[in-house]
């Protein structure tokens, strides 16, 4: 076997191209679920996507998005290349440029900006977080990037950064528990999160502690499949 990226594959596959096998990996995308994949190949082409029944945790089910991994990344209108409006907003009209031109363009309108007089990098407003999770867009290029521009200062996780403050501010810190034990909650309160759409493994043990006479409560300004599915919204 030869082991490599949180993949294992078979020798004997990686020398025969038409030949059909699994690869086991890791979701890239930054969620708690943290799934085990399992991705079936055929003549070097990956035919479906699947979770991983051995793994506990995952037990076989990936999330809508993860599972149809597939389907958009052999989708005839995926995107492959750069496009530039060339009309109004929401006119869907685009022409295909190349990558010098694409990023040539950029770089002299941040340029434009930053140049404009001291402090007039603060106008670009940075906005990006894990994506799916690789070391050069999420911790590495993104910072400096700004930096070097002088663009505004902005918290790098705005999506978590009220949640975290809030469990600091209940809890003393940024902690959690191992997601089975929500199985033995008297009281779980979901707070701002649609966890059956994104948060699916946390929701099967949560129906647990639910049918064992746990009491669910979500906050959300919105009315989700979630909130429908709770005690009090």
């Amino acid at each position: 076997m030869r082991h490599y990226c949180a993949a294992t594959i078979t020798i004997a596959s990686m020398t025969d191209l038409t030949a059909e096998f699994t690869v086991l990996g890791a979701c890239p995308h930054d969620c708690p679920d943290t799934c085990s994949m399992v991705t079936t190949v055929k003549s070097g082409i990956a035919i479906k996507v699947q979770g991983n029944p051995a793994h506990p945790h995952t037990d076989g089910a990936l999330c809508t998005k993860v599972s149809r991994y597939t389907e958009r990344t052999y989708h005839p209108e995926r995107i492959l290349y750069p496009l530039k409006r060339t009309g109004p907003k929401g006119s869907g009209q685009f022409e295909r440029v190349s990558w010098d031109n694409a990023l040539s363009d950029i770089a002299s309108r941040l340029g434009a900006i930053a140049n404009r007089g001291p402090d007039s990098g603060q106008a670009i407003l940075p906005y990006s977080y894990a994506g799916t999770m690789g070391l050069v867009q999420s911790e590495s290029i993104a910072a400096r990037f700004f930096n070097t521009l002088g663009a505004s200062l902005l918290d790098r996780t705005i999506c978590a950064t009220a949640g975290g403050e809030g469990m600091t501010q209940t809890l003393g810190g940024k902690v959690g528990m191992r997601v089975e034990f929500f199985a033995e909650s008297k009281l779980i309160l979901i707070w701002g999160s649609n966890s059956i759409g994104s948060n699916l493994h946390f929701w099967r043990y949560a129906q647990v502690a639910k049918r064992n006479g746990a009491k669910l409560i979500c906050i959300d300004p919105r009315r989700t499949e979630t909130a429908d599915k709770c005690h009090e919204h």
